[in-house]
């Protein structure tokens, strides 16, 4: 299960960690914040940013894994 932890904010809007449960304690594996145009997905450790219209879509995707 995905949760999201507020994390801040960033160009005026919430910034988030997205954070999974592993081995009995929370593992933040992406962030996500937005640019002053898009929503940004940022995914921990590779680095791959995706890009979101909607902070719903990225939480969707951060969900997704």
């Amino acid at each position: 299960m995905v949760t999201f932890k507020l994390n801040g904010h960033e160009n005026g809007k919430p910034a988030y960690l997205a954070q999974r449960r592993a081995v009995g304690t929370k593992v933040t594996f992406a962030s996500i914040v937005f640019d002053g145009r898009e929503w940004l997905l940022k995914k921990l450790p590779n680095g791959r940013v995706d890009r979101f219209e909607t902070a719903r879509d990225a939480k969707e995707e951060a969900r997704k894994g």
